[in-house]
């Protein structure tokens, strides 16, 4: 048990851990409720933006939630961030996809300013 500031690192690492462990588990949550309403018609898992594309270990403790639904993922793809992530005997692909919110945002914005 650390004493004085010893102690400091060692609890910012267990509220990172555990926050992290929150937003991983609210994800989860999420897509969990997505398949559930597809009723297991669902062909896809995307992961997108700076958690889900820019992160392969998050993807990996995702998959790794998720795999009551068939999701698996190819190790090495992930770790490569190849765009194609799913492992061949999963029964739900999973994809890495770079997204351009921004752009998408000011691509609206101009037909809408055009119209």
């Amino acid at each position: 048990i650390g004493v004085g500031d010893d102690f400091v690192p060692a609890r910012r690492a267990v509220e990172r851990d555990e926050h992290a462990r929150k937003r991983r588990t609210r994800i989860v949550k999420y897509v969990g409720a997505y398949l559930a309403v597809l009723e297991g018609q669902a062909q896809a898992v995307v992961f997108t933006g700076g958690i889900g594309h820019g992160s392969p270990e998050i993807r990996r403790r995702v998959a790794e939630m998720l795999t009551w639904a068939g999701l698996r993922l190819d190790p090495d793809a992930n770790a490569r961030g190849d765009e194609r992530i799913s492992a061949a005997e999963g029964h739900l692909a999973a994809f890495a996809v770079r997204s351009d919110e921004e752009g998408a945002i000011a691509a609206e914005a101009t037909r809408w300013f055009r119209a």
